[in-house]
């Protein structure tokens, strides 16, 4: 019996010793977020960690459907000069594009042409590049306008606009402090 209790002890005191390590990922762990800003309306912006381990900033809004089994994820991304809009969904068949379509308010404001394909833990991910010009009139119209689509050959992401003059302000927020951070890194 008292052998038992020895057993019993050593294994008590191993796993208290185990608990008091842990092991955390590194800061610059890819899919890592950095921060989060407060919601605004339906957009949320993040600072994560990318592929690349280098900062992202990520502005989106999404739809999760429990019982359906549906999850997707759209917005616009900024990293360094890069402004992208991208779209992060379950459904393959429905981000199967050669180009993201923009439209505000019903009306086209751009088309981009996806640059970039991926997939992530059971995502199914298309980036397009939207160069300066597009960039700068597409913000404006976040600000003033009621909704904003994207529409792909076989899909169409829709939702308000509420929220989005303070989204596009933390989104600037987000990429001052990357910036920050990945100069303080060199």
């Amino acid at each position: 019996m008292l052998k038992y209790l020895w057993l019993i002890f050593a294994l008590f005191f191993w796993a208290g010793a185990a608990q008091a390590q842990q092991r955390t990922l590194d800061p610059l762990t890819p899919g890592k977020v950095v921060r989060q800003w407060p919601a605004a309306g339906k957009w949320f912006v993040v600072l994560a960690v990318s592929k690349d381990r280098k900062l992202g900033c990520t502005m989106a809004t999404a739809f999760k459907d429990e019982s359906g089994g549906e999850f997707y994820i759209w917005g616009f991304s900024k990293k360094g000069p890069n402004f992208r809009a991208f779209i992060s969904d379950k459904n393959r068949s429905a981000v199967e594009a050669i180009k993201i379509r923009v439209l505000v308010d019903g009306l086209p404001v751009g088309s981009f042409d996806v640059t970039e394909r991926d997939e992530v833990g059971g995502f199914h991910i298309i980036r397009a590049t939207i160069d300066d010009k597009a960039q700068g009139k597409i913000t404006n119209l976040l600000r003033i306008g009621g909704e904003l689509k994207f529409a792909t050959d076989y899909a169409n992401y829709a939702t308000p606009l509420e929220g989005t003059g303070q989204a596009l302000f933390h989104l600037n927020m987000c990429e001052q402090e990357a910036t920050a951070l990945m100069a303080a890194r060199e």
